[in-house]
């Protein structure tokens, strides 16, 4: 059953729904979100694809196949979000170093654009694995 999710309610590994896209919370810090969409999985697969396992398609109520896609959005927490329940340990540290990984292609592919950021340049970010491709 879906539950209305305050910002201080989310986690990274929980999976919230908004009008018309499941997603999955990467990372949390402060009133910010880095989230990935959980979408039905397609022909064409990117290389960040992360597949679902059945038994957290099973618990997030995912028929079929789904995979984590690992293209950041930051959104600011708590809009709209209805928590539908967490991934498993496993699929979230999976998801979580293939968003690292891709994070880091995108910045040797593209060098002359900046790297994504979640907070404002003057603003220290904690540690943490993927403090390289957020600072």
């Amino acid at each position: 059953m879906p539950v209305s999710a305050s910002p201080a309610a989310l986690a990274c590994g929980d999976v919230v729904r908004t009008s018309h896209t499941r997603w999955v919370i990467m990372h949390h810090q402060g009133t910010h979100l880095l989230l990935c969409p959980l979408q039905p999985a397609g022909a064409p697969r990117h290389r960040a694809d992360v597949p679902l396992p059945w038994q957290d398609g099973l618990h997030l109520g995912c028929m079929g196949d789904y995979v984590v896609q690992c293209r950041p959005v930051r959104r600011l927490a708590g809009q709209g979000m209805q928590k539908i329940g967490t991934l498993s340990r496993s699929c979230f540290r999976h998801a979580r170093a293939a968003l690292a990984t891709e994070l880091l292609q995108r910045r040797t592919e593209t060098p002359h654009k900046p790297p994504y950021a979640l907070a404002a340049s003057h603003v220290r970010l904690p540690r943490h694995p993927l403090h390289i491709v957020f600072s």
